[in-house]
């Protein structure tokens, strides 16, 4: 039961996406998907400082959700904690973050922010070729959809649930 929620869930987010509207819906889409990544996620206790901790979600550099992130999140839980946004324009591997989104800016590009966060237990998440990030988002067939970089994740001392892995387009390649 569980695991046809959480197909059904990935399915809806992973909604067709015709060319012209793809600026439009691409980063709602992306949104959706940040957040909830973190349920099928194991996180170290260390991670958070007790039970109510907040999943932090941090956007490093250029924000493309806008305020997008911060409607999809309102009133969220992930894994049963509550979602928190953060911008950032630069990261290090000492971060609260959970997930980082890294957009690339003028003061730290995609692929030093990547470099600051290898081995952090930090799910890392991106769009671009430029940096290796645990998740990458990619448009298929005009969905947006995502390949999980397992030996990223193992580095990093995050496994991540065998129900995401199913439903990425590529694991561990």
């Amino acid at each position: 039961m569980i695991a046809r929620l959480v197909i059904a869930l990935f399915v809806s987010v992973s909604l067709h996406v015709p060319a012209w509207a793809q600026g439009s819906v691409e980063y709602a889409v992306k949104a959706a998907y940040l957040y909830k990544f973190g349920a099928f996620v194991d996180w170290p206790p260390r991670r958070f400082a007790d039970a109510a901790s907040p999943l932090v979600v941090c956007v490093v550099g250029r924000d493309p959700f806008g305020a997008r992130l911060d409607r999809v999140t309102t009133g969220q839980t992930s894994g049963g904690r509550p979602v928190v946004v953060r911008r950032l324009e630069t990261i290090a591997a000492d971060t609260a973050c959970h997930i980082a989104f890294l957009g690339g800016g003028r003061l730290q590009s995609h692929a030093e922010a990547a470099r600051a966060l290898r081995g952090a237990p930090v799910l890392t998440v991106g769009d671009s070729d430029d940096a290796p990030t645990i998740v990458r988002f990619v448009i298929v067939s005009n969905r947006v959809r995502f390949v999980i970089d397992q030996r990223a994740a193992a580095e990093a001392g995050l496994p991540i649930s065998s129900k995401l892995l199913n439903l990425a387009v590529g694991a561990g390649r």
